[in-house]
């Protein structure tokens, strides 16, 4: 199995259009409380079609599976939209199937952190408060599966935090592999 080396100039090309399709999304996700498919395919066939060309077929076939994979686990997990899970498939298939673990970690902590920090805003920064409403989120998605308990527990407060999350976390893991972070 051919690896492309992190110091190829190649490389780089495939972490910079994730990072204009994750831009981009953002911006949507922003103005109009969605993420595009019309980003979101095209990262996925490109990532794909970007490892079948410079990769091998095994390199190929991992990344079709992780790609799929990890969308597929994060879908069945649920608390994120159909938008998010098709961004962070189609950054996960521009990406080396090691990196990704990399990038999903940074994901997950950043929307760990950005969902607390939004709650903890909507409850005046009253931390009791907040950590009631947020304990009362949990038990109504977890053990009655309510859809959209944040709205009920929290207001209109909540906003789409989706692609910024996703975004912060490719920023991160990307200046963490740059740096000699994880990878090495």
């Amino acid at each position: 199995m051919q690896l492309i080396p992190l110091v190829s100039d190649f490389y780089y090309v495939p972490v910079l259009v994730a990072l204009i399709g994750a831009t981009v999304s953002v911006v949507t996700d922003i103005k109009w409380g969605k993420i595009k498919n019309v980003v979101t395919f095209p990262l996925i066939i490109f990532g794909w079609a970007w490892t079948l060309i410079f990769g091998d077929i095994n390199l190929f076939l991992i990344n079709i599976a992780v790609t799929i994979g990890l969308g597929f686990l994060i879908t069945k997990t649920g608390g994120i939209g159909a938008g998010d899970v098709k961004l962070i498939a189609g950054i996960v298939a521009c990406l080396q199937p090691m990196y990704n673990v990399v990038f999903f970690l940074f994901v997950l902590l950043s929307f760990l952190i950005a969902g607390l920090l939004m709650r903890f805003k909507i409850h005046g920064f009253k931390i009791r408060k907040a950590l009631s409403a947020i304990k009362e989120e949990m038990k109504m998605e977890g053990i009655y599966r309510i859809p959209d308990a944040g709205y009920i527990t929290h207001g209109d407060g909540i906003q789409h935090i989706g692609a910024p999350a996703i975004f912060l976390g490719l920023v991160i893991s990307t200046v963490s592999a740059l740096t000699g972070g994880f990878l090495i």
